[in-house]
């Protein structure tokens, strides 16, 4: 399953809403609505066969975090998960760090939390 950030934004989900499956999305809203932009994606991404190619499409995915982090996104460049933080610094996974984002069934969740939690797993350039 494919699933984005968990801090998942309003704007975000309307940016992916362009790229979705008319009929998904809107039988999804039927159902769903009111509810969270993070709830909406993950049911969005266990139905339809293009979650994948949503995310994609959008290229990179935003997470808000509090206090120093601001805002990070994660995209895949050159088949590798890395973050980017609000001042352009980018953190690339390196070694057994790589590894486990590559293995990981979320990878661009694994590459954001690695990021935050354990840093010295890759290396930031600016």
């Amino acid at each position: 399953m494919i699933h984005a950030t968990n801090a998942l934004q309003e704007s975000a989900i309307t940016t992916l809403a362009f790229f979705m499956d008319d009929g998904i999305r809107e039988a999804l809203h039927a159902e769903l609505a009111p509810c969270r932009p993070r709830e909406f994606w993950a049911a969005y991404a266990e139905r339809a066969d293009d979650a994948a190619e949503v995310l994609a499409s959008v290229g990179a995915v935003v997470r808000e975090t509090a206090g120093m982090w601001g805002r990070m996104t994660v995209d895949n460049v050159d088949d590798c998960w890395v973050v980017t933080d609000s001042a352009g610094g980018t953190w690339w996974p390196v070694g057994a760090g790589a590894d486990e984002v590559d293995a990981s069934p979320e990878p661009m969740e694994a590459a954001l939390d690695m990021c935050i939690e354990r840093p010295s797993f890759g290396e930031w350039t600016a």
